[in-house]
Order: C-alpha cells, then structure tokens, then sequence
C-alpha cells in the first residue's frame, strides 16, 4: 500500500489518506472501513491516531450502527 513501517504517532496523514483512497478504489467502504476499525483495534497502542481520525471526515469510513 506504500505506507512505511513507522512507529505510532509519526504516519503521514497524506501517505495514510492516499492509501485509504486506493483501497477504497478497488473495496467496498464497507469493507475498508471494517479493516481499518480492525487495524486499530489489534494495536496494542491503540493504532495510529491519524487513521482513528479519519471516520470523523469520511463517512465511507464509519462502520454502520
């Protein structure tokens, strides 16, 4: 996805949106929105904080209720 293996809290936010565009190109939202939930929930840490933000700006990445 050509996001770099980098500690928690130093991701790019454009790389990261990047990728999470072409996920969505090629998965339903969904999908990508279940994987990224999924992401961070597996992350000890909590997971990157700049991809826990973008559900707030991006509808196709909120899971439905």
């Amino acid at each position: 996805m050509g996001i770099p293996n980098l500690e928690i809290g130093n991701e790019r936010k454009d790389v990261l949106v990047s990728a999470v565009e072409t996920l969505l190109a090629k998965h339903e939202a969904g999908g990508v929105a279940a994987y990224s939930h999924t992401f961070q929930a597996l992350h000890e840490e909590g997971g990157w904080p700049t991809l826990a933000e973008l559900p707030e700006t991006d509808a196709r990445l909120k899971l439905a209720a």
